[in-house]
């Protein structure tokens, strides 16, 4: 269901996350059960693991109402749960992450949350009546 109001996710975060997720997930399955899990909807891309993950993240804002929100449980795993067996790299994938998201006021907080994604900011404050 296309929807008017979602912001895309800039491409460099679709490249770069697509890039960390598809290079350390190398199993298609998971990767079809991790976007699913998190709100990805539509047909699965094709592709190696990388494309997989590169293609579903550019294409959100044209199937999901909010594509930060499905970005945030994407990642949520790999940004929190160590794996003891891919220690170093996984550091380094988180470090990218954070890094491109950081370029484009966007950060990752516990929980799958992306700070600074909303689709629609407010047009007025509250007016404050004086007594």
């Amino acid at each position: 269901m296309p929807t008017a109001t979602a912001k895309p996710l800039p491409v460099p975060v679709c490249s770069i996350v697509g890039n960390v997720l598809g290079s350390y997930t190398y199993a298609h399955k998971a990767i079809d059960r991790m976007f699913y899990e998190a709100g990805a909807v539509g047909d699965v891309p094709s592709g190696s693991c990388v494309v997989k993950c590169q293609s579903w993240l550019k294409r959100l804002h044209d199937e999901v109402p909010n594509p930060g929100a499905v970005l945030g449980k994407v990642i949520e795993e790999f940004m929190e749960v160590d794996n003891p067996y891919k220690a170093e790299e996984q550091e380094t994938g988180r470090k990218a992450i954070r890094d491109v998201l950081a370029r484009f006021g966007l950060s990752y907080r516990t929980g799958g949350l992306i700070l600074g994604a909303a689709t629609a900011l407010p047009t007025k404050s509250p007016v404050q009546r004086r007594a």
